[in-house]
Order: C-alpha cells, then sequence, then structure tokens
C-alpha cells in the first residue's frame, strides 16, 4: 500500500471513480454526485478558503488503484497564530474498511498537519461551520441532503482507532409538508409572535440589502456557538447567489419587525433524491436530468439549511412562525418532504422548537478531534 499526496485534476478524478467504487459498495443510502460537483470543492475560484488556506490532498493506493482519501488543511483564522499553536482541520474521508488503509492515511494527514505547525486536528470539515460538518455516524440506508455529508460505515472506527475522540454530535429532522399532516403545531402561550411581525420571501430585486440582513442576522444568532467563526460578506454571497440560483427565492423565508430584519429561514430544493434514484446511470444523463428538474422545478424534496434569529428577539415565537410559514410556502410549491439539518445537540432551543412541532430526528453526525 502507499499513500501519497495527489494534485493534478485527471489523477483526482480517476482517484475519485476507483475510490468510490471500492469504499462504498453496497451502502445503501450512496450515490455519486457528478465529478463537476467533486472538483468545484477544490477550486479556488468557487471555494474562497483555498485562496488561503494551506491544503493537502492524500489518497491511498493497493495494487495502483485509489481505495482512500483524506484531506488536511489550515482554516485561514488559525494561520494567524504561530507555529506551534494552530488547530488543523480534516475533511473528504473516505476509504475501504481495511485499518491499515484508514491508519495509513490518517497518519499522513496529522503528519502533515504537525509540518504547518498544529499541535491539534479536528473534523471531518468540508471546509467550514457554514458549509458540511461532521462524519455520517448512524443513518447509512437513506442518502444525505444536499450539502450533508456521507462517509462509509466504517470511518468511525477508523478515526478511533488514531485516537480521534468525539468531540460534537449533531442531528437531522424529518420534514413532512403533507397539507393535511404537515406538523405545524401551535404557539406556546408565552411565546406569541410579536405584534407587527411580517413574513415575506426573499426579495432579489434588493439583493444586496437583503444579504447584508441575512449576515447580520446570521453572525449575531450563532455567535455563541460551538466552532464558529463569522461568515464573511463575500461568503455570504456566493452562498445566497449559490442557493437562489439553485433555488426559490420564495423558499428563503424573511421575518420583519417595524421594517427590521429579525429573522429568516433558508431552504433550497434538495437534488439528492434525483440523484440517488439515477445511481448507475451515466454521469452526463444524470447531470441533465438534475439540470432538467431544476429548470422545470420537478424537485420534491427541500432542506432547510438555517434559521436564525436575532438572539434579543428569542423565545418570542418567530422561529415557530417561520417554519410554519416555511412549510406553507414549500407545499404551495409541490415540496412533499424536507430535511431539517442540520442541528447542533447542543442547541435546546431549536431541539425544543423541532421536538414541539414533532419533527422525527433521523441521521446522526459527529465531530471528532485529537492532539497532535
Amino acid at each position: 500500500m502507499e499513500v501519497r499526496e495527489v494534485e493534478g485534476r485527471d489523477a483526482i478524478v480517476r482517484g475519485y471513480r476507483e475510490l468510490f467504487a471500492a469504499a462504498y459498495e453496497g451502502v445503501p443510502g450512496w450515490h455519486d454526485p457528478p465529478m463537476p460537483f467533486h472538483l468545484a470543492r477544490l477550486d479556488p475560484r468557487q471555494e474562497p478558503i483555498w485562496r488561503t488556506a494551506p491544503k493537502a490532498l492524500f489518497f491511498a493506493y493497493e495494487g495502483g488503484r485509489a481505495v482512500g482519501r483524506v484531506l488536511a488543511f489550515v482554516p485561514p483564522e488559525q494561520l494567524e497564530r504561530p507555529l506551534g499553536a494552530r488547530a488543523g482541520r480534516f475533511g473528504l474521508f473516505d476509504c475501504v474498511a481495511a485499518p491499515a488503509v484508514g491508519d495509513a492515511l490518517l497518519a499522513a494527514a496529522c503528519d502533515w498537519l504537525r509540518g504547518e505547525g498544529c499541535t491539534e486536528v479536528a473534523g471531518p470539515f468540508a471546509f467550514s461551520m457554514h458549509d458540511e460538518v461532521g462524519l455520517l455516524v448512524d443513518g447509512f440506508d437513506e442518502p444525505p441532503s444536499f450539502l450533508m455529508p456521507f462517509n462509509p460505515p466504517a470511518a468511525q472506527a477508523h478515526l478511533e482507532r488514531a485516537g480521534f475522540a468525539e468531540t460534537r454530535r449533531f442531528w437531522t429532522y424529518e420534514w413532512e409538508l403533507e397539507r393535511d399532516r404537515v406538523p405545524l403545531g401551535q404557539d406556546r402561550k408565552d411565546e406569541r409572535p410579536p405584534a407587527g411581525l411580517t413574513l415575506r420571501a426573499f426579495n432579489l430585486r434588493e439583493r444586496e440589502r437583503e444579504t447584508a440582513g441575512l449576515l447580520e442576522v446570521y453572525n449575531a444568532a450563532f455567535a455563541d456557538n460551538w466552532g464558529f467563526t463569522a461568515l464573511t460578506a463575500d461568503e455570504c454571497r456566493m452562498f445566497v447567489d449559490q442557493f437562489i440560483r439553485f433555488g426559490d427565492p420564495r423558499l428563503v423565508r424573511v421575518a420583519e419587525l417595524d421594517g427590521r430584519l429579525v429573522g429568516f429561514v433558508l431552504t433550497v430544493p434538495d437534488p439528492n433524491r434525483l440523484l440517488h434514484a439515477t445511481r448507475g446511470q451515466p454521469g452526463w444523463l444524470r447531470l441533465a436530468r438534475l439540470m432538467l428538474a431544476v429548470k422545470l422545478k420537478r424537485l420534491r424534496h427541500a432542506r432547510v439549511i438555517t434559521l436564525a434569529v436575532r438572539p434579543e428577539l428569542r423565545h418570542h415565537g418567530i422561529g415557530h412562525a417561520l417554519i410554519r410559514d416555511n412549510a406553507e410556502s414549500a407545499i404551495a410549491r409541490g415540496f412533499r418532504t424536507g430535511e431539517m439539518s442540520y442541528i447542533d445537540a447542543g442547541n435546546e432551543a431549536m431541539n425544543t422548537i423541532l421536538g414541539d412541532l414533532r419533527f422525527p430526528r433521523r441521521k446522526t453526525y459527529a465531530v471528532f478531534r485529537r492532539a497532535l
């Protein structure tokens, strides 16, 4: 077996194709997204983090064929710290179940991070708290939702054998969107929405102003969350543009109080059910079917990515109101199922809301760390 760093596009594409076939054989929830999606994750033009963050992508090979990969990187905010005081990260961890493969890949990633002045490592991240976070530890029978991680079932054992310990846990919740069954719930008596609250769709014609309002609420709402780093204006514009271009701005619901943006819920159509249903078909055909479904708005599964309310207005029923408004909007546009994800297990307020609304819990993810 050989582990080496890989950079060229052709080698990465070949490695991915060999690896995914070997690592995910017999895993029912797996589907291989079209190759352009994989390549975009490493492209500095599409992932701003790589304009400053150093990274190394390692592949493990047996008999000349790829059987594992892992990405090691140093987040931009850690580069301000001196060597020997940095916290590194890893992501894109997929490999076959053989212990020797996982051991060798993780050893290579840890060695590289030590060379970059890191004294600890956490992950998997792809590539920040605003994106894909965690290792799937329960829920391998169904495909992941849009921008949610998926990995082979053996990945957790690889990490624990290498000295990694779970440091955070996250959950996803199922969202049923049939008009006569959607669990809209009732406001608590002490959490009635304030008078003057209005709910509406994201205004695409006022994109800059709307994006600035979402950014302010988002950074304030999650400032005290574990591992949170403030989202920059450029990152926020990228996320909003991607979601609007892919999805439907009418699914981005905004709460205003006396003309001030005080909360929002960001929902996007989820292509992964379609990609899972077409697994095994040629990549060009799957991509064409996906583009057609998006253009004709035929996707029927959605993912709720973020629900944010200004901290001083929590426990005023705004979160409940946004979820109900979002559900009604999604139903009116033909959506039938969805996922609320991801929710930090320590986020008592959000888990309480979803419990009140009787949303069933589905997948479990975890972040792992170890000292170097």
